[in-house]
């Protein structure tokens, strides 16, 4: 990250420095540019690890509310396996 610094401090001169993480950058934005292939593409699929455990959330919550109003225990046990 230290290669945008002077990039950044031009555009935001209130910032010190670029996020260390990179954030704003999904994986194929400005600084991704400067990443070698094999560093993105582990990159993009922790990216989408990421983003389908937050998509499917919703669904398996909203399951295991309605299994524990008639099956407390099912629920627990299942959704500690999940």
């Amino acid at each position: 990250m230290e290669q945008f610094e002077k990039e950044h401090r031009e555009a935001f001169p209130e910032d010190l420095a670029p996020n260390a993480s990179g954030y704003p950058d999904m994986g194929n934005g400005y600084y991704s540019k400067k990443l070698r292939y094999a560093s993105w593409f582990k990159f993009n699929n922790a990216q989408r690890v990421h983003y389908n455990l937050l998509e499917a959330l919703p669904f398996v919550l909203t399951l295991i509310l309605i299994t524990a109003l008639k099956q407390p225990l099912a629920a627990l046990i299942l959704s500690c396996l999940y």
